[in-house]
């Protein structure tokens, strides 16, 4: 059975967060005001330094059109 890492799944969110980002040439600013969230936490979630919440994962992955799956394992 795969073992989750927190820090890694934090940081493979972030990076792809930051690189869809970059694709549509949007400032952490831009995508915080479409998103409702500031810069500031922005950058964050993309360096790893804070988790997203399950909300703002589906409003990055709404906003970005990324399909997001969520895997519950029992």
């Amino acid at each position: 059975m795969y073992k989750w890492e927190i820090e890694e799944l934090k940081f493979q969110i972030g990076k792809l967060i930051q690189l869809h980002r970059l694709k549509r040439s949007l400032s952490q600013f831009q995508l915080g005001n479409e998103l409702n969230l500031s810069s500031n936490h922005v950058g964050r979630i993309e360096r790893a330094e804070t988790n997203p919440t399950i909300e703002n994962l589906v409003k990055f992955c709404n906003f970005l059109k990324l399909i997001c799956y969520f895997y519950l394992l029992s």
